[in-house]
């Protein structure tokens, strides 16, 4: 059974829903992925965050300077992030105001794409969502063929060159992110760098690609729709847009039914004030 994850299976769904004829060069792959990439960033990705949380986080571990600052990694979403814990105390951090930072301990404060920690010097483990992927069809994504854990060695079907590299699972959500590579053998055989191990059947793309949708399984028959009625409008066709968007409507309010929060909320941080005032905004989920 196809994974209906991957854009392939997704575009095919779509042009038999909105009748695209084959013939279309108006709708490409390439128009029909960048559509589909415009659908994540506007529709989808806001709606998962905002209902339920937790989605598409990853955690990677930062160092602050001597000055305390860390730089927010530039593929976190809105440049926020959820979580910051010390390694060495073990110990999350709490957002403050810069007029408060002094008097505070085990704190932060957002400043341009940086933040400001009293801790200098220390390592940490940010938590933050990862800003949806540039799509690919999964006919150009180097899947994992096999994988030798001693050596680490990975073989992968299609030619592959990069230098910086996602892994991607099979469920559409990154393993591990901007992996290196050395010992090349060849453009299908070579060392992975990391301690990731990827499985038979994972993908292992240029960093911040995907063959996959990064949704859950249950929100990819919305994020179709929602697509085809941004094609039938732009066809376009009347009646056809008329009758998707009734659908797309109905499944949005049972989607977001079935999305609510799995479990304790928290909050996301970030320093976006036209979210919230003030100089970063919580969301809690």
């Amino acid at each position: 059974m196809a994974n209906r994850l991957l854009t392939n299976t997704v575009l095919d769904q779509i042009k038999s829903m909105a009748s695209i004829p084959v013939s279309q060069g108006r709708f490409s792959d390439a128009q029909l992925l960048l559509m589909a990439k415009d659908v994540l960033d506007t529709i989808i990705f806001p709606m998962l965050i905002n209902v339920r949380g937790g989605h598409n986080d990853v955690r990677e571990e930062v160092s602050s300077d001597s000055e305390g600052v860390i730089t927010i990694p530039e593929r976190s979403y809105l440049n926020g992030f959820n979580k910051l814990k010390s390694k060495a105390s073990n110990t999350f951090l709490n957002e403050v105001a810069e007029s408060g930072f002094e008097d505070s301990y085990f704190c932060y404060y957002f400043i341009g794409d940086s933040v400001i920690t009293s801790l200098q010097s220390e390592d940490f483990v940010m938590t933050y969502t990862l800003r949806p992927p540039q799509l690919i069809l999964e006919t150009d994504a180097p899947k994992v063929v096999s994988f030798n854990t001693t050596t680490r060695q990975v073989e992968v079907d299609v030619e592959t060159f990069e230098s910086s590299m996602d892994v991607i699972g099979q469920n559409g959500y990154t393993k591990a992110l901007n992996v290196g590579r050395s010992a090349t053998t060849s453009s299908t055989l070579f060392t992975l760098g990391g301690t990731i191990v990827p499985s038979v059947g994972d993908y292992i793309c240029a960093a911040g690609e995907s063959p996959l949708i990064p949704v859950p399984q249950e929100v990819i028959g919305y994020f179709t729709r929602v697509l085809c009625s941004r094609i039938l409008q732009d066809i376009p066709d009347v009646e056809g847009f008329k009758q998707s968007m009734e659908i797309e409507m109905s499944m949005h309010k049972n989607i977001v039914e079935v999305l609510k929060p799995r479990g304790r909320k928290s909050p996301i941080y970030s320093k976006h004030p036209f979210i919230n005032s003030g100089r970063s905004f919580r969301r809690y989920r």
